[in-house]
């Protein structure tokens, strides 16, 4: 399990450096760039989703890791433990 969880905290770094990249090459294309007078507001809202979409995540704040558990499975091999 320890192994797994490593492979997946490198796996997660390297998907947050690649993350950096993108980030840095959207802000320099983004202020390369003429600011324009009107935007429809479905580019606005466009352009917001694939903003949070590829800005890199904050490392100040600690993350939490979610496991998903089978709760039905769980009861029923209690029950089986304890012979029922």
């Amino acid at each position: 399990m320890k192994y797994m969880d490593m492979a997946l905290t490198k796996e997660e770094n390297q998907a947050e450096k690649e993350r950096y990249l993108i980030w840095m090459q959207y802000l320099t294309q983004i202020y390369s760039q003429r600011p324009q007078e009107k935007e429809p507001p479905q580019l606005k809202q466009a352009r917001k989703d694939f903003v949070q979409a590829i800005k890199p995540m904050d490392k100040s704040k600690p993350k939490e890791k979610v496991y998903q558990w089978d709760f039905e499975r769980l009861k029923k091999l209690q029950q089986q433990q304890k012979g029922g």
